[in-house]
């Protein structure tokens, strides 16, 4: 079990500028919780790290692959055919 450094609530207020959040990861998160922070604080000072497991790479390489596809459109079609292919993803 790790030691952790105890803070005032007042400190955590100070040490970012007003408006941003600093990331915990979901432990970190679980942390706080066991400390007695409230949702409510948390939730207005923190954000949660996300794993994903559809990678930033793997976007970028299956829309060069939707971009290949639609080569011979022209811009305006291409946008065209991404809008269709939205509402049909909604359904």
């Amino acid at each position: 079990m790790t030691k952790t450094k105890t803070r005032a609530i007042g400190d955590l207020d100070k040490s970012l500028p007003n408006g941003v959040k600093k990331t915990v990861s979901q432990q970190e998160l679980l942390d706080l919780k066991d400390h007695g922070f409230a949702d409510e604080y948390i939730n207005k000072h923190f954000k949660v790290q996300r794993n994903y497991t559809f990678t930033q790479e793997q976007v970028r390489q299956s829309a060069v692959r939707v971009m290949y596809v639609m080569a011979a459109l022209s811009q305006s079609e291409r946008a065209r055919v991404l809008r269709h292919a939205l509402k049909l993803n909604e359904v």
